[in-house]
């Protein structure tokens, strides 16, 4: 596991792309699907990694020589609630090919380690609501249903805390 480079943008776009359809395609429209293209996610990605927001990581994890996830922390991004002291986890994904090796606990663990060190006691993060499989995965993790909800792409979301 190590920071994420400029030169990992397209294995880090393939892997994530991968990874959002396998996990979150089930609970969203076949139309927001086709619009989340290579390109289009690799635009974002490289915004991210050429202009990171301050306090923030993103990890990469490899498995002999290849990308196989990435996970993103910092800050949190809410309005109503304090980015002093609230961190939150952006982004956890990893190649379906590689689901049950341990690379997402990894992830998981070293992203809230970063948290941890940056001095926020508590964090959030968003999930579809019908990703049964990624809500499985963070309740296995600590994290609960907080009460906070919004959607994208017209899918629910809810917001998860781990801490006080």
């Amino acid at each position: 596991m190590r920071p994420a480079r400029v030169t990992d943008l397209d294995d880090l776009t393939r892997t994530h792309l991968a990874a959002f359809r396998a996990g979150n395609g089930p609970a969203l429209a076949p139309a927001v699907l086709r619009n989340l293209t290579f390109e289009r996610m690799r635009e974002r990605w490289q915004q991210h990694l050429d202009d990171p927001p301050a306090g923030t990581l993103l990890l990469i994890a490899e498995h002999e020589g290849t990308v196989v996830g990435s996970a993103g922390a910092g800050p949190c991004r809410d309005d109503d609630l304090d980015a002093a002291t609230t961190g939150e986890l952006y982004s956890l994904y990893v190649d379906p090919r590689a689901w049950g090796a341990g690379h997402g606990a990894a992830l998981h663990d070293a992203a809230l380690v970063h948290l941890s060190e940056s001095g926020l006691a508590s964090a959030v993060l968003w999930v579809l609501e019908g990703n049964a499989r990624a809500r499985s995965f963070y309740a296995a993790h600590g994290w609960t249903a907080e009460g906070g909800h919004r959607e994208w792409e017209d899918a629910p979301l809810l917001r998860l805390r781990r801490g006080p």
